[in-house]
């Protein structure tokens, strides 16, 4: 006993058309996951026209759905080249439909065309969000980001490449909706707001960032999706400029006011807050940290580096030291606490003042190539040196002594593995240099774009080290950057 699409698929294979009756079961499938009167009707003539007139053709439309996975898998199995022609069947699916008919096959998980129907979809959410955010729409944005993600065609490296910028898109139509700067509740007193937009920003606008600097700079996607992608994009830069600005006003004033350290502090207090306090608490005396500098690693790249460090699956995560009692006095909602770069925040003047660990002069550049010479002598490291052999002192490494052509070199591995020394310090140039280039956003800030980085905190794990992973100045993406012409005037 047999159900209909036995009978179908027999005689159709007798009469030459069994690749015919596949595609259309292509067709089915659409049908079933998304039903609509009208593609129902035009699939059942079409086929009686194309492949076979028989009464049990309706009734077989279900089953021969079902059992389509089974039969695209044997068809790929038995040619070489096996996916490109899959994917030419699939177009040739397509081709027994005219345009008006095609927009119904949206629930295909298969069809070419399904995937530009999913994206015009998520096209249409997220204009409705750019032009009144809501938690229901997003909720239909996010089902709609889901479907596009469960379309085979999310293997191509072209599709996942959309994917991903609609991924990005969304997340920045759910910052739209929720607005968690505004839920950021400021102290009293003028320096409130500026307060409460650094904790913000450290806590979620790099993220924000992240996301504009990765949509912004994907490509692929076009008509409704990318309609609804510049929508949301333009929505939420308007938004960031503005808390920009509001942030730049009250600068000054937070100088003026002498730096107040209520819920963030200046550069050049980043080491002896998180490096010599945790060396100098109780049971410091075991402790061993590697700071390492990262120079010009802004928030969006960051945020990047930290969640890979925290979802490695080869080896043990890294996380946020529990020890970190500042975060819960300084501010009990962020995991972690700002820290404000030297003006003006060049490599000169801030990194000076982060070795240095006291704010740089007015009006003096520091070169830089006194930088081991600033830290060696930082008032709250150089002294847990004392007691040690005259010639020790902490150590700065820079890019080319820290690694070679092999990843890290040997001097490093030593100095790491010295546990006569509390604090040792790397500077790493990768994403500074990249400032100077047009590589800054074209691909994600991972461990390994930045050379041996992994080998780098291996070694300070194998050595029982706690990183302390910092920055001199972050950086401005030149994305939204346009050329205006040469020469003055006019």
């Amino acid at each position: 006993s047999v159900g209909p699409e036995a009978a179908l698929i027999w005689r159709c294979w007798l009469a030459g058309r069994g690749r015919a009756l596949l595609e259309f079961a292509v067709l089915f499938e659409a049908h079933a996951a998304l039903p609509n009167e009208v593609l129902h009707s035009t699939l059942l003539a079409l086929a009686s026209i194309r492949v076979i007139e028989d009464e049990r053709l309706g009734e077989a439309m279900t089953t021969l759905a079902a059992a389509l996975p089974t039969a695209l898998e044997l068809f790929v199995e038995a040619r070489s080249g096996g996916a490109a022609a899959l994917r030419q069947l699939l177009i040739k699916a397509e081709g027994y439909l005219l345009k008006p008919t095609l927009v119904h096959l949206r629930g295909s998980r298969r069809l070419p065309h399904a995937w530009t129907l999913r994206l015009d979809a998520i096209g249409e959410a997220l204009a409705k969000i750019a032009e009144a955010p809501s938690e229901t729409d997003y909720a239909l944005l996010s089902q709609r980001v889901l479907e596009l993600e469960l379309h085979d065609s999310i293997a191509l490296d072209e599709c996942k490449a959309i994917y991903a910028q609609a991924e990005m898109a969304r997340r920045l139509a759910a910052f739209l909706v929720v607005r968690s700067d505004r839920r950021w509740a400021a102290a009293r007193g003028p320096l409130g707001k500026f307060e409460a937009l650094a904790g913000w920003y450290t806590q979620e606008g790099g993220y924000v960032d992240l996301a504009r600097q990765r949509v912004r700079g994907a490509s692929g996607g076009e008509g409704k999706f990318a309609q609804g992608v510049h929508a949301v994009l333009a929505k939420v830069d308007a938004l960031r400029v503005e808390q920009d600005r509001e942030f730049a006003a009250a600068l000054p004033k937070w100088l003026e006011s002498n730096r107040p350290g209520r819920r963030l502090l200046g550069i050049d207090t980043a080491i002896d807050r998180w490096g010599a306090r945790f060396l100098r608490s109780e049971g410091g005396a075991k402790r061993r940290v590697l700071v390492v500098v990262l120079d010009g690693m802004a928030w969006a790249q960051a945020v990047e580096l930290l969640a890979e460090l925290g979802s490695e699956t080869t080896a043990t995560p890294w996380h946020p030291l529990g020890w970190n009692r500042e975060v819960a006095e300084l501010d009990p909602r962020g995991a972690f606490v700002p820290v404000l770069a030297s003006l003006p925040t060049v490599t000169e003047v801030s990194r000076s003042a982060l070795f240095a660990g006291e704010p740089t002069t007015p009006g003096v550049s520091p070169r830089t190539t006194d930088d081991d010479a600033r830290w060696a002598k930082h008032p709250s490291i150089a002294p847990l040196f004392a007691g040690s052999s005259s010639s020790r002192k902490p150590t700065l490494l820079v890019s080319s002594e820290a690694f070679d052509k092999q990843g890290l070199s040997a001097a490093a591995r030593a100095a790491i593995a010295d546990e006569r020394a509390p604090a040792l310090a790397v500077l790493i140039n990768t994403i500074d240099k990249a400032l100077g280039s047009d590589k800054l956003d074209e691909a994600p800030w991972t461990i390994k774009r930045i050379g041996p980085l992994r080998e780098l905190f291996d070694a300070a794990r194998d050595a029982g080290r706690v990183v302390l992973l910092c920055s001199d100045h972050g950086n401005v993406s030149g994305q939204r950057l346009r050329y205006a012409g040469s020469g003055v005037g006019g």
